[in-house]
């Protein structure tokens, strides 16, 4: 798991950067967040020690996301 400190410092203060960081990656000018996840173990990168954000939006071409971890990178690009 992790921290309210972690989060805190690792994700908190560059969350609305990486929101319309997502709008832009995904292609939705139109689009709207819909959720932020935060999580470190997942089936999907199993070799994960860092923390993850995953930012999902919707807009008029459908759904998508973007996964980061902490430090910024893109890991998955997943578009409508």
């Amino acid at each position: 798991m992790f921290t309210l400190d972690e989060l805190e410092k690792a994700a908190l203060p560059t969350l609305a950067e990486r929101q319309n960081d997502t709008l832009a990656r995904l292609g939705m000018a139109d689009g709207k967040i819909t959720r932020v996840t935060f999580h470190r173990h997942s089936p999907f990168y199993p070799g994960n020690k860092k923390l993850l954000i995953e930012i999902r939006a919707e807009g008029k071409t459908g759904d998508g996301y973007v996964v980061y971890d902490d430090g910024g990178s893109a890991l998955d690009v997943i578009k409508p």
